[in-house]
C-alpha cells in the first residue's frame, strides 16, 4: 500500500495539490535514493549482526512501526498548511518543499527498516526452491492486496469521491492500519536458530562480497530495469488517462486490473517455477511484458480505450512471474560458491531493496524532468508535446526496460531447475 501510494500517486499529489514543480519533486525523489544507498545496506548489515531476544529480523520490524506511522501521516498533511499571499508565498513554497522532503526521507527510512529484514526472514525460513517460491509467492499476493488497497485510495482521491474534510481521517486510518498489519508477524513468526549468527565485522567488506557475486549482480540489474518500468507505467497512467485520453477514471481502473491480474497469476507461476525452474518462466514473463507495452503505444489512436483493459490483463499476468521469481533468484544466488553468504542474507536483501527503491526514485525523477521539459501544466489543457511525452512515458519507457531485462536474462542467466545453489 505505502509503496504504491508513494511510487504511483505521491508525485502527482505533490505537483497538483502541494504545487511543487515537477522537476523539484523528481529531484527530491532522486536525492532520497542517495540516502537509501547508505541506509539500506547499513540496515541489512546491522540486522545481520543483531542479537536481540526478539530476533535479528523481527526486532527491526517492530521498530519500523513508529517511524512509518508518523512519517506516513505527516507526509500527506503537507497541503493542509494555510496559504499566504505576497512575499510570504515564496517562504511558504520553500517550507512546504522542505516539509515534503523531510517526511519522505523519514518514510523511506521506515520502509528500509521493514522491507530489508522482512525479505531476509522469508529467505531464511527455508533453503529449498520449492518452499522459497511459495513463501515469496504468498508474500507477493499479500503485498499486492495492500497495493490494491492503495489503488482504491487513489481512486477515492483522484475521482473526488471523498469530501475534503475526510482526507485527514482517511490518512489516520491508513497509518493505523499499516501499523496493525506489521505487528502480528513480529510476535507470531519464529526465526530459525541456525541463522542467528553475527554478520561480517566490516560493513564495506560485506557489501563488496555481495557485489562480487556475478549472479547476484545480474538479478539486481534485471530488478532495477523491471522496477523502473513498472513504476514509470503506474506513475504515468494517471497522467495518461487524464491528460491524453481525457478519461480520469481509467487510470485507477488500469492500476487495479494490473494488480488483481498479477496477484491471481502468482499461484500459477509458482507451479510453473517448481516444474521448469527459474530461467524459462522469468524470460517468458519479461517478453510478455515488453510486448504488452508495445501494444499500448497506439492506445486511443488505433483502437478504442476498452482494449487498454485487455492489454493490462496481459501485462498483469506476465508481471506475476517477475514478482515471484526475483526474490527467489536472489536467495539462490547467495549460494554461488560462497557458503558464508548465507549468513549475509540481510545485506543481500538490503541491496535488493535499495535497487527497487532506487528504480522508484529514478522513475520519478525521469517523469518529473520529462514533464517539466515538455511544458506540462497541472490541471490545464496540455500541448501536443506534453501529450506525446506522457504517451511515451506510459508505453515506450516500460517497453524498453522490460525488453533489455529479457535480453539480459536470455544471454546470461543459467539457474538449474532442480535445487538451490546448483547452476
Amino acid at each position: 500500500m505505502v509503496s504504491f501510494l508513494v511510487a504511483n500517486y505521491l508525485m502527482k499529489f505533490a505537483t497538483d495539490e502541494i504545487l511543487i514543480a515537477p522537476a523539484t519533486v523528481g529531484l527530491i525523489f532522486a536525492l532520497s535514493r542517495i540516502w537509501d544507498a547508505i541506509s539500506d545496506p547499513l540496515c541489512g548489515h546491522l540486522s545481520d549482526k543483531t542479537t536481540a531476544t526478539l530476533g535479528r529480523r523481527r526486532t527491526w520490524l517492530f521498530y519500523s512501526v513508529p517511524v512509518l506511522l508518523f512519517s506516513f501521516f505527516f507526509l500527506w498533511i503537507t497541503p493542509k498548511i494555510p496559504a499566504f499571499t505576497g512575499s510570504a508565498s515564496g517562504i511558504l513554497y520553500v517550507f512546504r518543499t522542505g516539509w515534503f522532503a523531510f517526511w519522505l526521507f523519514a518514510l523511506f527510512t521506515g520502509m528500509t527498516m521493514l522491507y530489508v529484514p522482512h525479505y531476509s526472514l522469508g529467505a531464511e525460513l527455508s533453503t529449498a526452491r520449492k518452499d522459497r517460491s511459495r513463501i515469496f509467492g504468498v508474500r507477493s499476493i499479500f503485498e499486492n492486496f495492500g497495493t490494491i488497497l492503495g489503488v482504491a485510495v487513489v481512486a477515492l482521491l483522484t475521482e473526488k469521491i471523498l469530501p475534503p474534510a475526510a482526507f485527514i481521517p482517511l490518512i489516520v486510518g491508513l497509518a493505523v492500519f499499516l501499523a496493525l498489519t506489521i505487528l502480528p508477524p513480529v510476535f507470531t513468526l519464529k526465526e530459525q536458530n541456525t541463522v542467528h549468527r553475527s554478520g561480517d565485522a566490516h560493513f564495506f567488506l560485506s557489501f563488496i562480497a555481495v557485489w562480487r557475486n556475478h549472479k547476484t549482480r545480474l538479478v539486481l540489474f534485471v530488478t532495477l530495469l523491471c522496477q523502473t518500468g513498472a513504476t514509470i507505467m503506474l506513475a504515468s497512467v494517471l497522467y495518461f488517462s487524464e491528460y491524453v485520453l481525457k478519461n480520469q477514471a481509467l487510470g485507477g481502473r488500469v492500476a487495479a486490473i494490473f494488480l488483481l491480474t498479477a496477484t491471481a497469476a502468482v499461484p500459477l507461476w509458482v507451479k510453473v517455477i517448481n516444474r521448469l525452474g527459474i530461467r524459462i518462466p522469468w524470460l517468458s514473463g519479461l517478453i510478455l511484458l515488453s510486448l504488452g507495452f508495445l501494444f499500448l503505444v497506439p492506445a486511443g489512436l488505433w483502437y478504442p480505450e476498452m482494449w487498454v483493459y485487455f492489454i493490462t490483463v496481459w501485462i498483469g499476468f506476465a508481471a506475476g512471474a517477475v514478482l515471484t521469481i526475483q526474490p527467489v533468484a536472489l536467495a539462490e544466488s547467495m549460494g554461488d560458491g560462497r557458503a558464508q553468504d548465507n549468513h549475509r542474507t540481510g545485506i543481500y536483501f538490503a541491496v535488493f531493496t535499495f535497487v527497487n527503491k532506487s528504480a522508484m526514485g529514478a522513475a520519478a525523477f525521469l517523469i518529473g524532468l520529462a514533464l517539466q521539459l515538455s511544458g506540462f501544466k497541472a490541471g490545464a489543457l496540455q500541448t501536443a508535446l506534453a501529450q506525446q511525452t506522457i504517451r511515451f512515458l506510459f508505453t515506450v519507457g516500460p517497453f524498453l526496460c522490460f525488453l533489455v531485462a529479457a535480453i539480459l536474462v536470455w544471454r546470461s542467466y543459467r539457474l538449474s531447475g532442480v535445487s538451490a545453489g546448483q547452476y
